[in-house]
């Protein structure tokens, strides 16, 4: 962040730590950037702070990381995302990871979402967020007059309908996030 590093090219005659070497090395190249490349393994962004390297080269889905480190991206040298595949012997031993993997991406789309609501009002929300087959309903303690509801919501769609929540007379609104759904 601190490092006056505005292109690729001023990494020329620098160190740059990676986790991928030989591909950092080619791509370097092509990039007509001559810079001496270190196999490193571990965590790669405080080698900056340390002073064991001028840059990194590293594999990251979100700049996170990044800004608690004070680095900032120069360039992207390859786009690219996860493949999961497997033989079709193994099937069966792939199937409770593939299971989860399923949910954690299903999870990604949507939200919990507790509410409290008038009772005569649990029609209106099943239209609105039919949840995943309809709302979970329960009783308040000591309360005749409203109920409470869970629904799974797409993400998406929350923000947008708060306001017809409102309208049903729903209070105590929580929407949290989750981590697996497995319709």
């Amino acid at each position: 962040e601190d490092a006056e590093y505005s292109s690729l090219a001023d990494l020329t005659g620098k160190t740059v730590a990676t986790h991928l070497p030989a591909w950092t090395q080619r791509w370097l190249d092509s990039e007509g950037v001559d810079a001496h490349v270190v196999n490193m393994g571990g965590s790669l962004e405080g080698v900056c702070a340390v002073g064991l390297a001028d840059a990194i080269v590293d594999l990251r889905e979100t700049g996170g990381s990044l800004v608690r480190n004070h680095l900032r991206v120069l360039a992207e040298g390859q786009a690219c995302q996860a493949t999961f595949a497997w033989a079709s012997a193994a099937s069966d031993e792939i199937a409770p990871l593939t299971l989860r993997l399923e949910a954690a991406i299903a999870a990604r789309a949507t939200q919990y979402v507790m509410l409290h609501l008038p009772e005569e009002r649990v029609a209106d929300l099943s239209s609105v967020f039919p949840g995943l087959a309809a709302p979970t309903v329960l009783p308040l303690a000591g309360r005749e007059d409203i109920v409470a509801a869970h629904i799974v919501v797409k993400r998406a769609n929350l923000w947008s309908k708060l306001g017809e929540l409102r309208a049903m007379g729903a209070t105590g609104i929580v929407a949290l996030p989750t981590d697996a759904i497995l319709p």
